[in-house]
């Protein structure tokens, strides 16, 4: 190489290592779980149209939060699981159907290492009435000729049960300890025995910030290998809180289903506490029972549905053994 070439040699070093380093930090700016994905450029180009974020972590692809979302994540019942996801369909065929139902607040999408994705994936939308909608609509959607998605309401328990536990043990000091030894919660409910009100019934059930808590916590717990207080636990999930459709309790005739609790029990429950154990939502008070008794009470108000026989609930916390059963006028 003569000594006139140099200068032009040096110049196309210098441009290559530009180029090089352009590349580099635009690969660096790509989401970990995007870059290298078999679509990467179809992700990008829906990253840039809907501005939404996403990125890999913990088996689960995340596109979302919303972009300028302020305050609390949507309200419990706007999350819907997707089934039957074909392995090689991804957010870029999976988000323009959704979003015809409503804003999506986030989509999580479950992956294999391999970069396939494992059939199945969360959408919660920003509220319940278009998470509901999409169960109605995109149920046996045909995403593709001959596949067909199954849709439903995912559920999204916080509650474990707890057994196991020393009766001896309060709530506050069963609260301390499921707090050393997990992460995220939020409230324990235990309840009272029903021979002996100061001890417990060997049971409770701990509230989580959210469902992947209550996951990691049952995970943690449910091998064995942690005691509470040198007792062996079992841990498993509690049955899930029933959410009412809207729609159909707007078309139900409205009953009032009376449950009269002794004064001395009040004193143990939160207000919180009475509405999980008596399973209802529509309001709790304290009032007076009806003449010809004068003792203070608790009235629960509980909305049900009309039977063409007959109404009945009976009260299943423990606490007293009332229950009602009347013919419908």
């Amino acid at each position: 190489m003569t000594r006139d070439h140099l200068p032009r040699f040096a110049q196309a070093v210098e441009a290559f290592g530009a180029m090089s380093l352009a590349d580099h930090q635009q690969q660096a700016d790509v989401p970990h779980g995007v870059a290298g994905a078999p679509n990467e450029a179809a992700l990008l180009k829906l990253m840039e149209r809907t501005g939404y974020g996403m990125i890999q972590e913990n088996g689960q692809r995340k596109f979302g939060p919303a972009p300028g979302w302020q305050g609390p994540p949507p309200a419990r019942g706007s999350e819907i699981f997707v089934g039957k996801i074909p392995r090689d369909c991804y957010e870029d065929e999976l988000v323009p159907i959704f979003e015809k139902i409503g804003m999506i607040y986030e989509m999580r999408l479950m992956m294999d290492f391999s970069g396939t994705n494992r059939g199945y994936c969360f959408v919660m939308f920003t509220t319940k009435a278009d998470a509901a909608r999409a169960v109605r609509e995109l149920n046996n959607y045909e995403i593709r000729k001959g596949r067909f998605i199954g849709v439903c309401l995912s559920v999204d328990n916080c509650r474990l049960f707890v057994g196991g536990i020393p009766k001896t043990k309060a709530k506050d000091e069963i609260l301390q300890e499921m707090k050393k030894v997990t992460e995220g919660v939020v409230n324990v409910i235990v309840y009272p025995s029903a021979t002996d009100k100061s001890k417990n019934r060997g049971f409770a059930f701990v509230e989580y910030e959210s469902h992947r808590a209550a996951a990691m916590a049952r995970r943690k717990l449910i091998p064995g290998r942690i005691h509470l207080w040198g007792h062996p636990i079992a841990v498993d999930w509690a049955e899930p809180e029933q959410d009412v459709d809207e729609d159909i309790m707007s078309k139900v005739r409205q009953s009032t289903v009376l449950h009269w609790l002794e004064p001395k029990t009040l004193p143990m429950y939160s207000r919180e506490e009475l509405f999980c154990i008596c399973g209802t939502k529509l309001g709790v008070k304290v009032g007076s029972a009806p003449p010809p008794c004068s003792t203070p009470a608790v009235k629960m108000e509980i909305s049900m549905q009309r039977s063409q026989q007959s109404l009945w609930s009976a009260c299943l916390c423990g606490l007293c053994s009332n229950s009602v059963h009347w013919p419908v006028p």
